[in-house]
């Protein structure tokens, strides 16, 4: 959710952040790569609601880290 403040501010970008995807598609930590003062802890909050399809090594699921930008506009 893009935080009424920052959005009122005129505070737009794109935070990006690693997300450690663990072996059932949640998300186990986040790491804020490229900040953007304002936006962080909504681009967090947010990934950390994410699922995604879990990694596989030898068709068995694992952790792993991935890139992921969160791009805030008022657009």
């Amino acid at each position: 959710m893009y935080p009424e403040e920052a959005k009122r501010a005129g505070v737009e970008g794109t935070v990006m952040l690693q997300a450690l995807v663990l072996e059932d598609g949640t998300v186990g930590d986040c790491r804020i790569v490229q900040s953007v003062p304002g936006l962080d802890e909504a681009a967090v909050a947010a990934v950390r609601q994410w699922r995604f399809k879990p990694a596989l090594s030898k068709n068995v699921p694992v952790s792993v880290w991935v890139a992921t930008p969160v791009k805030f506009s008022k657009r």
